[in-house]
């Protein structure tokens, strides 16, 4: 039988405290620049934490976030250990603005790259979270955000997950300043969590005339009951999304490019599209206006679908009030379209995605509360008024008149031109053209190569005037034959 013998462990090695420093020292390294001098590594410089032994050799390195710091060796008891004397010590000065940089950076990699600091993600993070608690919320803001706002509020609730459960985000902004007053995460959207932040802002002195929402059931009920007297203002940019949702008429614009006119689809959704549009100018026309306009709008031939849209329309009519009436509150027509919750509540679900869904509740209001810390934060101008003009002229055309848009806006040609083109319309003489349209339109020409100015009008389903100016902005050559434009050949 062959005894097994008991093979004798080395005895547990002790660290000094100087060692335990120097580890500890090195772990924390992600936010600290260290010097080290080569004097230090000399042989005398040390003594063995084990044994206390001064006659000591080098050992090579060992790689760590300090860089490669050299090992020393006794010889007395062949203990090895760091050579790292510690002379400086210097915290890294992070930028006041570190909050701004991690909220427009993709990552933490990306940010520690920008920033040009060898810090590891955990440790840069740790500093993010300790930002955050220093972050002001709309509460302590209020104060003096309320000096310089107007009297047309906006309010919009959506729904967020956070750490899997289910929460409401709601969002209160002053329309006509573009100033943010209210961004708080509440347990539901029911309208008892929504009252006690309405009499907050009432207490501190808010008292809007115009109050612009999507109409939703728990909006209404809070807001009639803190502010009774207020006007309760339907938002253009709901409508015309809930139109989108229940008749949705892109089918139909795709089938008349391609030239089927026989498709029944194609004559069901020619008619959902003459209705919304006429909706949308029954919201934004006056009173001597609109009965003339639902009187057209009830004698369209529609489908059961379009007929249950249509009244439901009629029923909300009384929240979408004629502009003369608001204009005497200080609501002007552009202020109806209210875009800039909707873009602002927008903003946090890119947050979401950005950090990769949230996880705690008080980190994310305070991320939140971060996001908004500014006073003001407003919409592109450009998109803005390009989604007015569509909205109040006609909201399924890429071609808008000139003329139409100067009496609207009560502005010069020369301004009118500029403001288009800013809002990404590209203007010929008379008329402005959506991108969208320019690329449709080139296409289709590229593709036909119509000969005259009247193919080329036929091809893109516009009428030989409009077709003149568009052609002479796309850059195509025409030669005048004739003195009717209808001939003008065309050089490709």
């Amino acid at each position: 039988m062959v005894r097994k013998t008991k093979i004798s462990r080395l005895p547990k090695v002790k660290y000094g405290p100087l060692d335990h420093a120097l580890y500890k020292s090195a772990t924390e390294a992600s936010c600290r620049s260290v010097h080290v001098s080569s004097s230090d590594t000399s042989k005398g410089s040390r003594i063995c934490p084990r044994c206390g032994s001064s006659d000591l050799g080098p050992k090579g390195t060992v790689k760590s976030r300090l860089g490669n710091i050299p090992l020393l060796r006794c010889r007395k008891c062949n203990y090895r250990f760091r050579s790292v004397r510690v002379k400086e010590i210097s915290e890294i000065v992070y930028p006041e603005d570190l909050l701004d940089r991690y909220l427009h950076c993709t990552s933490l990699q990306g940010l520690t790259s920008i920033m040009g600091m060898k810090v590891s993600k955990s440790t840069l993070h740790r500093k993010i979270k300790q930002k955050l608690l220093s972050v002001p919320g709309w509460r302590d803001l209020i104060d003096e955000r309320l000096q310089k706002v107007g009297r047309i509020m906006g309010i919009d609730t959506t729904s967020i997950k956070i750490g899997g459960k289910s929460y409401a985000y709601l969002h209160i902004a002053d329309i006509s300043s573009k100033t943010n007053l209210v961004y708080e995460i509440l347990p539901n959207e029911k309208a008892e969590s929504i009252i006690p932040i309405l009499y907050f802002l009432k207490a501190r002195g808010y008292y809007p005339v115009v109050t612009i929402t999507d109409l939703a059931e728990e909006l209404l009920k809070s807001t009639g009951t803190v502010y009774p007297q207020t006007i309760i203002q339907g938002c253009l940019f709901h409508l015309r999304y809930l139109l989108d949702k229940k008749l949705p008429t892109k089918r139909a614009k795709h089938a008349q490019r391609k030239r089927n006119p026989n498709n029944e689809m194609l004559r069901k959704t020619w008619l959902w599209d003459k209705a919304k549009s006429i909706m949308m100018a029954i919201a934004v026309s006056e009173k001597d206006k609109r009965e003339e306009l639902c009187e057209r709008l009830k004698s369209l031939p529609l489908d059961k679908r379009a007929k249950e849209t249509v009244e439901d329309f009629l029923t909300n009519l009384i929240y979408y009030h004629p502009p003369s009436k608001l204009y005497a509150y200080g609501c002007t027509r552009n202020l109806l379209y209210n875009n800039f919750v909707e873009r602002c509540m927008g903003q946090i679900k890119r947050l979401k995605n950005k950090v990769r869904g949230f996880k705690r509740l008080h980190t994310t209001q305070k991320l939140i509360d971060a996001v908004w810390k500014d006073e003001q934060r407003s919409a592109e101008e450009g998109e803005e008024l390009k989604t007015f003009i569509e909205l109040t002229l006609d909201s399924y055309k890429d071609i808008l008149r000139l003329h139409d848009v100067e009496e609207l806006m009560d502005v010069s040609s020369a301004t009118c031109a500029r403001t288009l083109q800013k809002a990404g319309y590209t203007v010929a003489k008379e008329y402005a053209f959506s991108n969208s349209f320019i690329v449709r339109a080139r296409k289709t020409l590229e593709n036909y190569k119509p000969k005259t100015l009247a193919e080329a009008a036929e091809c893109l389903g516009i009428n030989a005037d409009i077709a003149a100016d568009l052609l002479r902005e796309l850059g195509f050559n025409m030669l005048y034959l004739t003195l009717d434009h209808r001939d003008i050949v065309i050089n490709y």
